[in-house]
């Protein structure tokens, strides 16, 4: 059996066109807080924990209260990014806590750039020139994202699990050009959870959705994806030389596997898939025979197969064995066949019920019929001058006849 295998492996070289990846990104899954993170004068008990993250192994949780700015807080290099994103959830939203503000050096006096928390009123606030409060729910993780951060409009378009809830939101400090640290505090005593934070550009994805034979494969990243294992993620990490992480979605559409089978009845062997093209194969020399009917009879001993295409699947069955009785052996039989060669006319004389099938050169059955004991005239007339081949059938013995109609 012959299967067509197909090797398909993703790169991603396309999707890294930024000139940037993230000036900052933590995801906690180091198990511990990286030394990027400092801590301020406010009393807090500070874990990488394993329970409940929201992605991945670990998540950051930070249980006491401060005041403004005197949290957890991390700096990065000053720039402008595109796209911030973060995953944030607490055990409280009756009372002012897990704030994240990101901004510059003079965050404590311009109130950073991105400004929002939990606040006492079972919601999720914005502050920009105004206040904004989105309905949340306490132990229940929320995804900020924040994309199109325009530096000279100074705004931004924000999204809350996935929803775009403010358009053009404006920039809390009326003065900052740039960014270069965040804060995570609580101003009451609370339980906050942070994980997956990204400051920089988009995240890097692409997709496979490709449409694959039922005995083909692809390798994407070393995993082999098939029939068996349509559909999948692959982390392609520390990619480019900004050594970001790149993730492609995998959901290939399988088509149905072919019936490679065959059925051998005599010299005749016959594909069991319907409605396909066929080539026959000569197994002994792995040549085509120039046969492409759905069956082959063979006038030569040997090993013979057929490959089966359906649409743009390719799929071979299994070589069968094929033993033909010579020409000289139809004399041993009750059956008679002349003249040969002939104008198309001849007579079959037996002396019991035969079955006669007649193939031409290229194994396609072009008369078959069941005939009783006696003297019969058959014609091919309606058939081109050239090379036949006569099967005769009694009981279980098959014998082949090779005649030449002139």
């Amino acid at each position: 059996m012959k299967k067509i295998f197909t090797l398909l492996t993703i790169f991603l070289s396309s999707l890294y066109s930024y000139s940037q990846c993230n000036v900052f990104a933590d995801d906690f899954e180091g198990g511990t807080l990286s030394a990027q993170w400092q801590f301020g004068t406010g009393t807090y008990t500070r874990n990488v924990t394993s329970t409940n993250p929201a992605q991945g192994t670990y998540s950051f949780e930070q249980t006491g209260n401060s005041s403004f700015y005197e949290g957890t807080y991390a700096t990065f290099t000053s720039s402008q990014p595109s796209y911030i994103s973060f995953k944030m959830r607490t055990n409280t939203t009756t009372t002012a806590n897990g704030y994240v503000v990101i901004g510059d050096a003079n965050i404590n006096s311009d109130n950073g750039i991105l400004f929002c928390y939990f606040n006492s009123t079972n919601s999720l606030r914005f502050y920009g020139s105004t206040g904004q409060n989105f309905p949340v729910n306490p132990n229940q993780w929320y995804h900020v994202e924040v994309q199109n951060i325009n530096w000279t409009a100074r705004t931004m378009d924000i999204y809350l699990d996935g929803n775009l809830i403010l358009t053009s939101w404006p920039f809390r400090s009326a003065t900052a050009t740039s960014m270069d640290r965040i804060h995570l505090f609580n101003l009451n005593a609370a339980t906050a959870m942070y994980d997956d934070i990204i400051i920089g550009n988009p995240p890097l994805t692409g997709s496979v959705a490709n449409t694959i034979c039922n005995n083909d494969s692809i390798v994407v990243n070393g995993t082999v994806y098939n029939a068996n294992n349509p559909s999948g993620t692959e982390v392609f990490t520390s990619v480019g030389p900004n050594n970001c992480d790149s993730t492609v979605t995998i959901n290939l559409t399988v088509l149905p596997a072919i019936d490679n089978t065959t059925t051998v009845s005599g010299n005749t062997i016959t594909a069991n898939e319907t409605g396909a093209s066929y080539k026959w194969i000569d197994c002994n020399g792995m040549n085509y025979t120039g046969a492409t009917a759905q069956s082959f009879t063979a006038t030569v001993t040997g090993n013979y197969a057929v490959e089966i295409t359906v649409g743009n699947c390719v799929d071979t069955s299994a070589c069968e064995n094929i033993t033909v009785v010579g020409i000289d052996e139809l004399s041993k039989t009750a059956v008679t066949v002349y003249p040969n060669p002939n104008n198309g006319i001849f007579n079959v004389i037996s002396s019991e019920q035969v079955t006669i099938t007649i193939y031409n050169m290229l194994g396609e059955m072009v008369l078959t019929n069941v005939l009783n004991g006696g003297n019969h005239t058959l014609s091919l007339n309606s058939h081109p001058k050239g090379v036949y081949f006569v099967n005769i059938q009694q009981n279980e013995r098959v014998t082949t006849y090779k005649m030449i109609v002139k």
